[in-house]
């Protein structure tokens, strides 16, 4: 299982290392007598507690806070007596009847719904990742720091390029400077995929470079050619999209 989750969480993108990854049941296995202030606690799929496909990994703060949160917008699917054996991939038709309010991360696919702030928080116009966002609380503060972290390194190394390229951009070579930049933004596609930690910001940043790069301050004086130049430099050496 954390192969196939690239030894991450599944909710927040945090590496599992040691202790700190746990097995969390998509759909709970127990329930909560009462109804919990945020979220639906009542049901229990305690016929589905080894079914591979609802067994998801994730790291302890995620895993206590989605608990046994499991909100449906459909009807409640009850254990009709049907042979364990064939539990195992039941997810999608569970979907179907259920229509759960928490994204699967094997079975939806919601990144092109995220959008991220100035403070590197995610929120979305999609109702089930709002959902997510706030069960599994993908705001809280060491996500976002961990997300600054990534954007504030990121602009400091675009800032370092843009002053080698001032110093030797004389209007004609301009593919030769470029290449400054080759290294760095080779290496931030790279990490836009799914198999790095906190993929899901970088992919944001390279699928909205122009609008990214006008809210940010740059530290170049001509922001606007600032932008022209990195942008070239994506263009030039971006990698196979992920």
């Amino acid at each position: 299982m954390k192969q196939i989750y690239y030894e991450k969480c599944a909710f927040c993108e945090s590496e599992l290392k040691n202790d700190f990854g746990e097995i969390e049941h998509y759909r709970p296995k127990n329930r909560s007598e009462t109804e919990a202030k945020n979220c639906d606690k009542r049901n229990s799929y305690y016929w589905l507690a080894f079914s591979w496909d609802n067994l998801l990994p994730a790291c302890k703060r995620c895993n206590g806070k989605k608990s046994n949160c499991f909100d449906i917008e459909g009807e409640y699917k009850e254990y009709q007596g049907e042979n364990l054996e064939n539990l195992h991939l039941v997810t999608q038709e569970y979907n179907e009847v259920e229509k759960p309010k928490l994204l699967h991360p094997e079975y939806d696919r919601f990144e092109n719904h995220i959008v991220f702030n100035l403070k590197d928080e995610m929120s979305s116009d999609n109702e089930r990742v709002n959902y997510t966002i706030q069960v599994c609380d993908l705001n809280r503060e060491n996500l976002v720091d961990s997300r600054e972290k990534i954007v504030t390194d990121f602009i400091s190394q675009l800032q370092r390029h843009l002053l080698s390229f001032d110093k030797v951009f004389n209007g004609d070579n301009l593919q030769e400077c470029l290449e400054y930049f080759k290294v760095t933004i080779e290496d931030f596609y790279a990490k836009s995929g799914v198999e790095s930690q906190y993929s899901l910001i970088r992919k944001y940043i390279k699928n909205n470079l122009i609008e990214f790069l006008e809210s940010v301050e740059i530290g170049y004086e001509d922001k606007e050619f600032a932008i022209t130049i990195i942008a070239s430099a994506f263009n030039e050496f971006c990698l196979e999209d992920n």
